[in-house]
């Protein structure tokens, strides 16, 4: 079964030091001696940290697929292949700064998957090394889905995500889908 233990970001929500010793104009340089205190970290901070440390987690689970053997499911399935996941971890980097971070999921026919589960719908991007399918259902809308060869459009799937997925704006918007085709 695939399956990985959960990542521990309670290290990274906590305090921070600062240097309150160093003087102004001394940027390059610390004094020998100075006193530290701890400053607790403010709501955008942690939420920053836990950001993060997701954005890691999707990353390190990415890097597992590539060590799954043929049969990983107990049931025959076909090994992840390499074109699979570096396609993933291309699509990772690409949406990661316009989406949050997707559970990573390994499929039986060796392709891999990220996908996106909240109250408001469902998104699904698959990857091979030569191709994507993308589907998204979202409450009060049209299912959208688009396929094609080589690279997917991550800019507008990010945005389609983020959109109908999650808060990402006040008020109401819109998505244009636009379908492309080889």
């Amino acid at each position: 079964m695939f399956e990985l233990p959960p990542v521990d970001s309670s290290a990274l929500i906590g305090s921070y030091q600062i240097d309150t010793s160093r003087r102004a104009g001394s940027l390059g340089s610390y004094p020998k001696s100075g006193s530290w205190r701890y400053v607790p970290l403010n709501d955008y901070q942690k939420h920053l940290a836990v950001l993060l440390a997701d954005q890691e987690r999707a990353r390190n689970e990415l890097a597992h697929l590539k060590h799954l053997d043929a049969g990983w499911d107990g049931a025959g399935a076909e090994k992840i292949n390499v074109g699979a996941v570096a396609a993933a971890h291309a699509a990772l980097e690409k949406l990661l700064p316009l989406a949050p971070a997707p559970a990573i999921v390994p499929n039986v026919n060796g392709t891999a998957s990220l996908e996106w589960d909240t109250e408001r719908g469902y998104a699904h991007l698959e990857l091979s090394s030569k191709a994507y399918s993308f589907l998204l259902t979202s409450k009060g809308r049209k299912a959208v889905g688009m396929k094609g060869q080589g690279a997917a459009p991550y800019a507008h799937i990010a945005n389609m995500i983020s959109s109908a997925l999650f808060d990402t704006q006040s008020g109401d918007s819109s998505t244009t889908v636009i379908v492309y085709s080889a």
